[in-house]
């Protein structure tokens, strides 16, 4: 297995990259299409329900599958099995105990539906997200990747071009329905792709206490990173949302699908490829072999964050014309803030990179971890009176604090690749 898929690696990572680049292009598009088709209220709504998808998983799950990544693929496919099951079994617990709640919620504030599909969009995402991570680490990542495409892109590909035959199509409930539907085949999708795998064994188990008490032992680390490194950056909408409204938040959600874009060309386009080797030479302590891969990948990285951020500082003027709309145009400079913030985002990321290369677990996962207060903060200091403005100053400062305290952790590291040089 594993020699065939070194074999096929030049054509499945070029095949990799096509999806993800499209993904990326899909979503951006979207992002323009309900901005421009239905308003930068419905906008600032689909913001909230996208990082409400992101944010309930990374909350539910309580690091356990990150901290499951090494036996998912090392084990057995019946011990496999057994373990999706023990962590599947926790968050749908989770998720049910949501449900009353978020009844209320919708009925409180009149939006039951919309409330509703958020939490069922969460569900299915939350357990998309292991199945991809469960194929990836099963050495089958172009199946990951398919099953990532479909729940990512291929529905936007369908819904809106059939939007303009059926205008009923084109309203946030619609694409909502569409993202979800999209999600349950992609499940679909996956249980097809591993119908050989002892399945059978879900039903034949009672819950494990033990494990779960050990597991939880063990993986609190990656779930305090987690969440720290996933709440910070998508807090900033709820606050905006609070504070200044729902169009508003639309206008801020539209800058950071461009930030956004921009971030994911340059970690698949540059860290995320050299990221093996880094770590690699890391293990086997060849010091000077890393410090000079490390300069290598930042220059790329730095390098291409920095044009592509000048190019969409440019070129985004013109859409925010063709969008017609006045708001996104009177805030132009609030994107140039975002782009700022990328930039100094990825910095603080490369660094990060060294701290796990050379396993400083606790630095990594406690300036991890910072980003949620530091933003909270921030925000909640800025927002009310400088608007949209202070959101992007509040990243920008988030950001800087944490590169500034990674930065301070790595010296002692770079001491010895000098040394060694």
């Amino acid at each position: 297995m594993l020699q065939q898929l070194t074999a096929r690696l030049p054509w499945l990572s070029l095949s990799i990259m096509a999806m993800r680049s499209a993904t990326l292009v899909v979503k951006f598009a979207l992002s323009l299409f309900i901005a421009h088709r239905l308003g930068m209220a419905d906008l600032g709504a689909y913001g909230l329900v996208v990082a409400t998808s992101v944010l309930l998983p990374v909350a539910l799950a309580l690091g356990i599958m990150q901290y499951l990544t090494r036996p998912l693929v090392t084990q057995p496919l019946t011990q496999v099995v057994k373990l999706i099951r023990n962590s599947w079994e926790l968050f749908l617990l989770f998720y049910a105990i949501l449900l009353p709640f978020t009844v209320l919620a919708g009925w409180w504030f009149g939006q039951l539906e919309l409330a509703l599909l958020t939490l069922a969009i969460a569900l299915f995402e939350h357990a998309n997200t292991d199945s991809v991570n469960t194929l990836t680490n099963r050495q089958r990542p172009l199946a990951a990747n398919i099953s990532f495409f479909i729940r990512g892109a291929l529905w936007v590909i369908i819904l809106v071009p059939l939007g303009y035959l059926f205008p009923a199509l084109h309203s946030l409930h619609a694409i909502l329905y569409g993202w979800l539907c999209a999600s349950i085949f992609s499940l679909i999708i996956f249980f097809i792709l591993t119908k050989k795998w002892p399945w059978h064994l879900l039903f034949r188990q009672i819950p494990n206490h033990t494990w779960y008490r050990q597991t939880l032992g063990k993986s609190w680390t990656f779930y305090i990173s987690e969440i720290g490194n996933t709440t910070g950056p998508l807090l900033d909408r709820y606050i905006i949302t609070l504070f200044l409204g729902l169009e508003a938040t639309g206008v801020y959600v539209l800058f950071w699908s461009v930030t956004n874009a921009l971030m994911n060309l340059v970690i698949t386009g540059s860290m995320q490829i050299r990221r093996p080797q880094l770590i690699q030479a890391a293990h086997q302590k060849k010091h000077a072999q890393y410090l000079k891969i490390f300069k290598q990948v930042s220059l790329q990285s730095l390098g291409l964050a920095v044009i592509l951020s000048i190019t969409a500082a440019a070129a985004f003027p013109w859409v925010a014309q063709a969008l017609n709309r006045p708001e996104v145009l009177h805030a132009l400079p609030v994107l140039f803030i975002m782009l700022a913030g990328s930039c100094l985002r990825i910095a603080g990321d490369l660094v990060a990179h060294t701290l796990y290369a050379y396993q400083k677990d606790k630095s990594f996962t406690f300036i991890n971890f910072l980003a949620l207060p530091i933003s909270l903060a921030a925000n909640l200091a800025l927002v009310p009176f400088y608007g949209l403005y202070g959101a992007a100053m509040a990243a920008i400062f988030t950001q800087f604090i944490q590169l500034g305290l990674r930065w301070w952790r790595l010296q002692p590291i770079l001491d010895i690749m000098r040394k060694s040089s």
